[in-house]
Order: C-alpha cells, then sequence, then structure tokens
C-alpha cells in the first residue's frame, strides 16, 4: 500500500501502523544511544522523536503529492480546443 494512493478506509490502519513503527524504531534509536530502559524512563524525548518522525513522513508525503500534480499533465477536453471557425477570422 503506497502512502500516496491510501483510500480514507484504510487510513485509519495505515496511521496506526505507522505510529507503531516509529515508536518502536524511537525506542530502539534512544536506547541504543543513552542505555537501555532510556526511552522508557523518558515519555517526553519518545513523544519527541515519534512526533518528529511523523512530520517528516507527512512533509515528504505531501511533497511526493504535489510533485505528482505539478507534472501530471492536465487532461484536454473539447472545451478546450479552439474553435476553427474563430481561428480565420
Amino acid at each position: 500500500m503506497s502512502l500516496v494512493n491510501i483510500t480514507p478506509e484504510d487510513a485509519p490502519l495505515c496511521a496506526v501502523t505507522m505510529a507503531t513503527h516509529y515508536m518502536a524504531f524511537a525506542v530502539m534509536k534512544i536506547d541504543g544511544k543513552f542505555g537501555e530502559g532510556y526511552a522508557k524512563n523518558n515519555p517526553a524525548l519518545l513523544a519527541a522523536f515519534v512526533t518528529a518522525a511523523a512530520m517528516t513522513e507527512a512533509a515528504a508525503l505531501i511533497t511526493t503529492s504535489l510533485d505528482a500534480l505539478i507534472t501530471t499533465p492536465l487532461a484536454q477536453t473539447s472545451e478546450d480546443e479552439p474553435e476553427e471557425e474563430l481561428l480565420d477570422d
């Protein structure tokens, strides 16, 4: 499942999955740096780490979505095409 193409129905599960991933990764990194149990004993640090990771992911998702909008050509409709008789004058 691509984060860019998730459906509204999939969004809650995706959010929980990502939050769980961020939390586990944060604990691993914090405990690896400061020692076993440091993340558990410092919930504000853990929360800040998870928040930063989520914000970075959100920024990347927004950037990817905007890039896709900018680089995708708009479909031309018949209403967009000039009428020939107007150009002949």
